[in-house]
């Protein structure tokens, strides 16, 4: 992404957030980056979008619209390289998230890995825990990030209340407690 490619990106994401702007501006912003999202390289922008601000809320909107990327169905029919890409710059981005990032960026990112790993864990992913365990030494901020990304998983995917236990969540449910239960959770209790 270019200079002015990305202040005309920032520029929308933060009009979109503004109640202040003129509706006529503020829906022209929403319009253009609901454009951007649904493009087939759109994940790529959000994924260069986030690596190259500063902007909390573009972090925010670029970890929302990688969200809605998988939620939406169009990550589980990425090919196995681009699945790879996408994997390996969330993870990237995640090692070098500091401590005092905004708590709900923090969440935003736990979320966007939760969602990931219900598309991918184990067949695509298998090294999503020893991933994320390798970067605990790294310290507290790590350490945050490691708990949130639980209480996400937790909250989303395998608690009886998160809806996993309807007819269409309850086989991907099961497969990723399976999979923790025989490959991670030794991983994660030590």
């Amino acid at each position: 992404m270019d200079g002015a490619s990305r202040e005309q990106f920032e520029q929308a994401v933060l009009v979109s957030f503004n109640q202040n702007v003129e509706a006529s501006y503020r829906n022209a912003a929403l319009s253009s980056l609901t454009q951007l999202k649904q493009s087939e390289g759109g994940w790529r922008f959000c994924i260069e979008g986030l690596v190259q601000t500063s902007q909390m809320e573009v972090k925010f909107w670029c970890l929302q619209a990688l969200c809605d990327i998988v939620q939406q169905g169009r990550y589980a029919a990425f090919g196995q390289d681009d699945a790879n890409t996408l994997q390996s710059h969330v993870f990237s981005w995640l090692e070098r998230v500091s401590a005092d990032e905004q708590p709900f960026i923090k969440n935003k990112l736990a979320q966007l890995l939760v969602a990931m790993l219900a598309v991918d864990y184990p067949d695509r992913w298998p090294s999503f825990f020893q991933r994320l365990l390798a970067l605990l030494p790294r310290g507290e901020a790590m350490i945050d990030l490691f708990l949130r990304v639980l209480t996400a998983l937790h909250d989303e995917l395998l608690s009886p209340e998160s809806g996993a236990r309807t007819p269409d969540r309850l086989p991907m449910a099961t497969r990723i407690k399976d999979a923790m239960r025989v490959q991670d959770v030794g991983h994660v209790v030590e």
